[in-house]
C-alpha cells in the first residue's frame, strides 16, 4: 500500500489502537456515530480495507469495520482494498473465473464483540441509510424481526 505512494508520507490509523472497542459502554453512541470517530475518519486522506482471507474476509463480518467503511464512503474518502500478498495469485485466478462472486456483505449479520455495540451500529447504519428521517428503532424492528 505505502510502496505505491512513494511521494506521500503515510500515516496509519489502526482502529483497534485508536478506538478501544471493548470500552464503548463508557461512551455514548454519539461519540462514534456522529462525533470523534466519524470526524477522525472524515479527516483521513484514504481508507484501506484489508480483506483476509479474501474468500471470506473477516472485516466484512465485523460491525465496527462496516461502520468505519460506511463513514469513509459517506465522507467521500478514497477507499482502497488490499489482500495479503500470499493470497494475490489465488484472488487473481478467482477474478478470471466466470463463477466467482463477491463475498456477501450485510450489516444485519455483522457483529461486534459486545451485543450492545452490534445493536447500536445496526441502528446507526439504518438511521444513516434512511437519511435520519425514520425512527431507527422502527426500521431495526422491521429489518431484524425484533
Amino acid at each position: 500500500f505505502a510502496q505505491r505512494r512513494p511521494e506521500k508520507q503515510i500515516f496509519f490509523w489502526i482502529d483497534v489502537f485508536c478506538n478501544n472497542q471493548h470500552a464503548t459502554s463508557a461512551l455514548s453512541p454519539e461519540w462514534w456515530s456522529s462525533g470523534a470517530l466519524q470526524a477522525a475518519i472524515k479527516n483521513m486522506g484514504e481508507v484501506l480495507l484489508v480483506l483476509s482471507p479474501w474468500k471470506a474476509p473477516a472485516a466484512l463480518g465485523r460491525a465496527w469495520c462496516l461502520w468505519e467503511t460506511h463513514c469513509a464512503i459517506q465522507s467521500e474518502k478514497a477507499l482502497s482494498v488490499a489482500v495479503p500478498r500470499s493470497q494475490c495469485d489465488a484472488l487473481t485466478a478467482a477474478l478470471s473465473s466466470s463463477d466467482w462472486q463477491l463475498p456477501a456483505v450485510s450489516i444485519e449479520t455483522a457483529e461486534a464483540s459486545k451485543p450492545e455495540d452490534t445493536a447500536n451500529i445496526h441502528r446507526a447504519v439504518l438511521q444513516a441509510a434512511s437519511g435520519g428521517e425514520n425512527d431507527a428503532e422502527e426500521d431495526e424492528s422491521a429489518m431484524f424481526g425484533h
